[in-house]
């Protein structure tokens, strides 16, 4: 016995006509034979794209496949000058439509879906025999003269499903002259799969995900930065500690960008030459504000003072203490004070600057300093600041998702934070491990792939982080297609992508961020390093790493 697929099991609104036919075909056929019920469809046509039903389809993995219409009643007549009738065994008479050209045009459907999906795309002829027939369950065909488009041989009557013999087989028979092409089974399970009955999931968009997350980030960001921007007004000054997505930044921001518009001369210090040059671009018109890295601030306050000389090729020594020095000539040289000074990325200031900075702000002039004591990873000297009056603790995350938070806290002491009321929990870190570098290269096409390709993601949505410069890393010049530059703050065109250090990238953010070449008991893939990385990943994040890394 065949095994008959429907959708509606032949309930009570099936019509009687197709609960008969589909019954006794399944009951004469052999077991090999699959029987599909009510298939529906959607075809395109040069007039614009169609609905359509099969009443059955026949798929026989020794022979190929039928395309069936069922018409009811127990007469089925033709007039050429009126159409096709069917009467019922009532003795209604209702038109019906050309059951041998519906056939026909069901059959041609099912054969532009079978070359569009399990076909190669220089392949025409379909790898088995194909034909189209009609089954009237009620009515018995006569014998006579029939229209030029109909044969004896496309016609199952009740006649014929009474038969002891296979009522497709005599149509089986007829098309394999015609479109027989008998190539084995292989082309069954696609066939069933990929066309008559494949699987169906809609997923949520990543890129709309995001967009949706990233709203989301900037009014819990917002609500938090204004509950504590009171806090600082009414403190001059004031130590800010919190983790990575706490907003920090935003934070400081917004207070030195205050400060500045009430007419105090506010000067904004960080670490990362690329997060002064963003910050400066978000508040390039506030007046009486300056932003700088605290190289920087030293580099120009030293042009200013006689006698006071930044050096043309400085070394390390100089970056870690030298300039701390040069910077406090400068200030007693020109005498440079400011009503406000905020410093952002505290926790990497060396132990030595502290004192410049500190001469930097006026008398009795507004100080505030945020930092991450879990981002230390030049291991500095806290002390000089830790002792300041007032603390603000940023506990709250509201910038990453859940699942990020989670994975950061595998990685770093997070103290306890929680995260915004409705955040939410976004994807799961992705982790991927390797024994060779260079099999990273595989895995990491294979995600910008997805990303671009698949998620629709744009280049400036997503970062390249590793540990090491690009020179120095598992990649080249390009990617899956896509040329390989230096982070930018200028958006990159779509066939480019950008990547950065680690600590290059400290102060930033992005949607996507892809870590790599993490190393096992390397250097620079400690926990903190790793810590930074994961945590400048604001949606989705991979992390690729060398088997042994825990």
């Amino acid at each position: 016995m065949a095994q008959l697929y429907t959708q509606d099991h032949l309930s009570a609104s099936t019509p009687e006509s197709e609960q008969e036919a589909c019954r006794r075909l399944a009951e004469s056929l052999p077991d090999r034979i699959e029987l599909f019920h009510s298939v529906p469809f959607v075809a395109e046509t040069d007039h614009g794209a169609r609905d359509g039903e099969i009443d059955l389809i026949v798929v026989d993995p020794e022979q190929g496949i039928l395309v069936l219409e069922i018409k009811g009643g127990k007469e089925i007549t033709h007039d050429p000058d009126k159409g096709w009738f069917s009467i019922s065994r009532g003795g209604q008479r209702h038109r019906i439509k050309d059951p041998f050209r519906q056939a026909r045009r069901n059959l041609y459907a099912v054969r532009q879906r079978v070359r569009g999906e399990i076909l190669a795309p220089h392949r025409k002829e379909l790898p088995f025999t194909y034909g189209h027939g009609c089954v009237f369950p009620h009515a018995v065909v006569q014998s006579g003269p029939l229209p030029m488009h109909v044969r004896p041989e496309l016609c199952i009557d009740a006649r014929a499903l009474q038969s002891s013999e296979s009522p497709v087989g005599r149509l089986f028979t007829y098309f394999r002259g015609k479109n027989g092409r008998e190539e084995g089974e292989a082309w069954v399970e696609p066939l069933i799969e990929r066309v008559l009955a494949p699987p169906f999931q809609a997923e949520e968009s990543l890129r709309v995900r995001i967009q949706q997350e990233q709203a989301q980030f900037i009014e819990l960001t917002e609500k938090q930065s204004e509950l504590y921007s009171q806090l600082l007004q009414a403190n001059r000054t004031a130590l800010v500690q919190g983790v990575a997505g706490t907003g920090k930044t935003i934070l400081a921001q917004r207070r030195a960008t205050e400060l500045a518009e009430s007419g105090e001369k506010t000067l904004y210090l960080c670490f990362n030459r690329l997060l002064a040059n963003h910050l400066s671009g978000e508040i390039a018109s506030a007046q009486n504000l300056t932003v700088a890295t605290f190289h920087e601030l030293a580099d120009v306050l030293s042009q200013k003072a006689r006698g006071v000389t930044f050096p043309d090729n400085p070394d390390q020594s100089f970056w870690d203490e030298g300039a701390a020095d040069l910077l406090l000539d400068a200030i007693e040289a020109t005498g440079t004070r400011y009503d406000a000074v905020i410093v952002d990325e505290a926790q990497d200031f060396r132990e030595t600057w502290w004192m410049p900075v500190k001469e930097l702000v006026g008398p009795d002039g507004y100080f505030y300093v945020f930092y991450d004591p879990e981002q230390n990873v030049y291991d500095t000297n806290l002390e000089p600041i830790e002792s300041l009056p007032t603390r603000v603790p940023l506990t709250t995350n509201c910038r990453t998702t859940t699942r990020i938070r989670e994975f950061e806290e595998r990685l770093a002491d997070l103290g306890g934070i929680t995260d915004a009321e409705h955040l939410t929990d976004g994807k799961p870190v992705e982790t991927r491990s390797f024994t060779e570098r260079s099999e990273q290269i595989e895995m990491l096409e294979g995600t910008l792939r997805h990303l671009k390709q698949e998620e629709a993601l744009s280049s400036s949505e997503i970062v390249l982080l590793s540990p090491f410069t690009r020179e120095k890393s598992a990649i080249g010049d390009r990617l899956a297609g896509y040329h390989i530059e230096p982070f930018r703050l200028e958006s990159p065109s779509e066939d480019t992508l950008y990547h950065s250090t680690i600590l290059g990238f400290k102060g930033m953010d992005a949607p996507a961020v892809i870590l790599f070449d993490v190393m096992a008991d390397h250097v620079a893939s400690q926990d903190a390093h790793v810590y930074v990385g994961c945590s400048r990943a604001q949606n989705v994040l991979w992390v690729l790493h060398e088997q042994g890394w825990r």
